[in-house]
């Protein structure tokens, strides 16, 4: 009688998460499929033409302000969130005080049931 043992147990070692595989192989995309290896070198500034350049430089600035423009957005972000906080702790510190006031008028009458 042959033996039912298993020959392998897969234990949480053997697991692989989704992030080493992909640590282990690239990922064949569209682009990367039909690049051609002559394109892949990287093109240094200096042999760059004048327009070339030009269009670098705005391209630059065009990021520069976009994070610009970012920070300026969270910042108001953060005043808005502070506000509404404050506005917040002032209504509950108010409704607080309102329920006091009617308590002291109306005292709560405990009726057994």
């Amino acid at each position: 009688m042959k033996s039912e043992s298993l020959k392998h147990v897969r234990t949480m070692r053997d697991l692989v998460n989704s992030l080493e595989v992909c640590l282990k192989r690239r990922v064949a995309t569209h682009n990367s499929l039909s690049s051609d290896e002559s394109v892949k070198e990287l093109v240094s500034e200096e042999s760059l033409g004048r327009e070339d350049k030009l269009v670098l430089e705005k391209e630059r600035r065009r990021l520069r302000d976009f994070y610009n423009k970012v920070e300026k957005s969270q910042n108001r972000l953060l005043q808005l969130r502070g506000k509404m906080a404050h506005v917040i702790r002032k209504n509950k510190a108010l409704m607080k005080t309102r329920k006091e006031l009617q308590d002291e008028i109306r005292p709560v009458k405990h009726e057994p049931k």
